[in-house]
């Protein structure tokens, strides 16, 4: 939920150096991934991201695609 979301960006914010982040399945909404995507746009070590089989939909992704778009951050197909 958005807890963990919450913690997961903490998290984020004070490690810059994660390349990877598998999300697969986590049951993330829009909500989720626009504060992710929010932390993610300060991760430029981050080539790699799963978001497959979680609950975003358009506004979710363009949230995600706006925070990210300056970084070759490679994003898993199938959301």
């Amino acid at each position: 939920g958005l807890n963990g979301i919450d913690a997961l960006a903490k998290g984020l914010f004070t490690n810059q150096t994660v390349t990877s982040l598998d999300l697969g399945a986590n049951n993330l909404s829009d909500d989720g991934v626009r504060k992710l995507s929010a932390v993610l746009a300060n991760q430029p070590s981050m080539k790699h991201l799963d978001l497959r089989g979680n609950a975003i939909t358009g506004v979710g992704a363009l949230a995600l695609a706006k925070n990210i778009a300056q970084f070759q951050i490679g994003i898993v197909k199938g959301m």
